[in-house]
C-alpha cells in the first residue's frame, strides 16, 4: 500500500530450535528507511498469535523509496506458542502494539555553536520520523556517508532512551556497502562524549584513509555495525 512499509512471508521452516521465515521489506514510503530493534509477528488466518519476537535488523542497511528486501528470520522456539505452524496458515505481521510502546520524541543537544539553523531543522524533523526507542535502549541510527578525500564520513543519531546519562568512551564500528563487503573498519576514541536522558546528538565519525578498505565503496546503500560497546550510564 502506498504511504506505509510492508513485510510478506514467502517460505516458513519448523525446525528443532527456531521457526525460519524469509520474508521480504518493501517501502512504499517516499523516503528512505532503517530499521533497528522491530517486533514481528506469526499469525494464523483467524488473526491468532503463533509467534512473537523483536529483530535488530540493523544490518539490512537502508531501504530506498520503491525497494525491496529479503531478509531471513528466526524465531526462537521460546517465542513460538505452537508447536507446528501448518505452511498454508500464516502470515508475518509488524507487531503494532509493541512498535508504538516507548519514547518517540526527543530533544537534539550537542550541536556546535553557530550550527546552520536550516541545517537544525532538518535535523529536528528526520528525528520525527525516526522509530520509536524502548525504555531504557540505546539507538544509532546511521543518516548519511560520503567519500571526501579518501577519508569515510559517516554520521549517526544516537538516541538515548534511559533514565540516566549516556557516556561512550569507545565504539568499534564497521561499515558494509551495498554489496555487504567491509568498506571501513575503526575504533573510535571519545572523550567526554555524553547523551542526556530523552536527547539525541548527531556525530560524525570520520574513518581515516588507512582504516577505509574500499576506496570507491558503493554507498547506494551500507549498513553500520557496532562490534562491541563500552557505554556507560552515568
Amino acid at each position: 500500500m502506498q504511504g506505509e512499509v510492508i513485510v510478506e512471508g514467502s517460505i516458513l521452516l519448523n525446525l528443532d530450535d527456531v521457526v525460519q521465515v524469509s520474508a521480504t521489506f518493501k517501502n512504499n514510503l517516499k523516503q528512505p528507511v532503517i530499521f533497528e530493534e522491530i517486533p514481528l509477528l506469526l499469525v494464523d488466518k483467524k488473526g491468532k498469535i503463533l509467534a512473537k519476537q523483536a529483530f535488530n535488523l540493523s544490518e539490512m542497511g537502508r531501504i530506498a523509496p520503491g525497494e525491496k528486501k529479503k531478509w531471513d528470520l528466526a524465531f526462537d522456539r521460546k517465542n513460538v506458542l505452537v508447536d507446528q505452524i501448518k505452511q498454508d496458515n500464516w502470515a508475518i505481521l509488524f507487531d503494532m502494539e509493541d512498535m508504538t510502546t516507548g519514547q518517540k520524541d526527543f530533544e537534539l543537544e550537542g550541536l556546535p555553536e553557530g550550527y546552520p539553523p536550516e541545517q537544525e531543522e532538518k535535523l529536528k524533523a528526520i528525528l520525527k520520523k525516526m522509530p520509536i526507542v524502548k525504555p531504557g535502549e540505546v539507538s544509532f541510527t546511521p543518516l548519511h556517508a560520503t567519500v571526501n578525500k579518501g577519508q569515510l564520513l559517516v554520521a549517526v543519531m544516537i538516541r538515548n532512551g534511559g533514565e540516566k546519562t549516556l557516556k561512550i568512551d569507545a565504539l568499534p564500528l564497521l561499515l558494509l556497502d551495498a554489496q555487504g563487503e567491509e568498506a571501513a573498519k575503526a575504533q573510535f576514541q571519545l572523550e567526554n562524549f555524553l547523551v542526556s536522558p530523552g536527547k539525541a546528538r548527531l556525530w560524525t565519525f570520520v574513518f581515516p584513509e588507512e582504516m577505509v578498505q574500499k576506496k570507491n565503496p558503493d554507498l547506494s546503500s551500507w549498513s553500520l555495525q557496532i562490534k562491541s560497546t563500552t557505554p556507560k550510564q552515568v
